[in-house]
């Protein structure tokens, strides 16, 4: 299968105003971002029918907590059809440091 490679830069803000709550619980806000050179690399790879993640950093759930699983699983549910894809994510942005690299979720007690 062909791959298709992308890579999702690093971002800082240089304005932010959270100007409300959304029902799913994500806020709506005004934001002016300013993109950097730092940039995580994502590979997306068409399988059967199941979703995949691999990820390099040991700290980031590699399942449904994962926001680019769950960015797969409502592209499945928007198109209608369940496809498979393999997802994998070399990270390159600090995790949690402000710049859009993705959040660490403490475990479950």
């Amino acid at each position: 299968m062909h791959a298709l490679t992308r890579m999702c830069p690093a971002k800082v803000n240089l304005f932010l105003k959270v100007i409300g709550r959304r029902p799913d619980g994500y806020h709506n806000l005004i934001t002016v971002m300013q993109p950097l050179s730092l940039a995580d690399e994502l590979t997306l790879t068409l399988t059967g029918k199941a979703i995949g993640l691999a990820c390099d950093h040991p700290e980031l759930p590699q399942d449904e907590r994962n926001l680019a699983y769950r960015a797969a699983q409502v592209f499945q549910a928007a198109r209608g059809q369940k496809f498979g894809v393999e997802i994998r994510l070399k990270k390159n942005i600090p995790v949690a440091a402000g710049l859009g690299g993705g959040a660490v979720t403490p475990p479950e007690c």
